[in-house]
């Protein structure tokens, strides 16, 4: 189970990434998030980079 947790986590933390590094150049994140703003592309994508970092902290500790 702590493997899937971790699996799950990676996932999203790159989306994270993905969305606070080039998120301008993928136009369905955009639209997903429904904001044109740069501000919240980097916002959105920060949260899902720590949530998915802290999901893989977490799966280790258990």
């Amino acid at each position: 189970m702590e493997q899937v947790i971790g699996i799950i986590g990676f996932i999203i933390a790159i989306i994270g990434m993905i969305i606070f590094g080039i998120g301008k150049k993928l136009p369905y994140f955009r639209f997903f998030l429904g904001d044109r703003s740069m501000f919240k592309q980097f916002l959105y994508g920060g949260l899902l980079a720590v949530f998915g970092i802290a999901l893989i902290y977490f799966s280790r500790l258990l």
